[in-house]
């Protein structure tokens, strides 16, 4: 490869660029990108402005239930969304003396016969291996209504982990031929 080459590298947005022969009108570049998996976006895992009833998510899972590390759970799971009992509970709380201090407190509570947590196998980037996670059911309260988001911790971990690790695997072959790279 010619002395002017280099790999531009923005690991949080999972983007590296080769750019080669740089200063020559015909420079070439190659632009890969890590990109989620279609089912980690498709669920909205971690991604809590995809907020739905709890009715559709129930639908949404059914629809995805080969997923579920546990058939059998995964159907409880779809059963119970799709059957919510729910207790909503508010609190308030208002206090304000001579002196204008003031506290005000809402308070909200809701417990439901929903699980907190099941497990999926999935691939959190496309193309790589499949692994099992744990996932959070959230349950917000809106009004009259509960919305629901799916959240795993675990799966943040891993996919940052898995994010450098692939990074530094693929950079070192850059840097074993002496090419620049450059992270953004």
């Amino acid at each position: 490869l010619p002395q002017t080459t280099s790999v531009l590298v923005k690991r949080e947005e999972g983007k590296m660029t080769l750019l080669w022969d740089e200063t020559s009108q015909h420079a070439n570049r190659i632009t890969g990108t890590l990109e989620t998996s279609e089912y980690y976006r498709t669920l909205g895992i971690n991604n809590s402005s995809k907020q739905l009833s709890p009715n559709d998510l129930a639908d949404l899972l059914k629809r995805h239930r080969f997923l579920f590390k546990s058939q059998e759970l995964g159907m409880e799971v779809i059963s119970k969304l799709k059957n919510l009992k729910a207790t909503i509970s508010t609190e308030l709380e208002s206090q304000k003396d001579e002196r204008a201090n003031k506290k005000s407190l809402v308070e909200h509570r809701v417990s439901s016969n929903i699980p907190e947590f099941f497990e999926i196998v999935i691939s959190p980037y496309k193309g790589f291996e499949k692994k099992a996670f744990q996932i959070s059911i959230i349950l917000e309260n809106v009004g009259q209504n509960v919305t629901c988001w799916l959240e795993s911790i675990g799966a943040l971990e891993t996919m940052e982990e898995q994010r450098e690790k692939i990074f530094d695997e693929q950079l070192k072959e850059f840097n074993d031929d002496g090419i620049a790279v450059i992270e953004c």
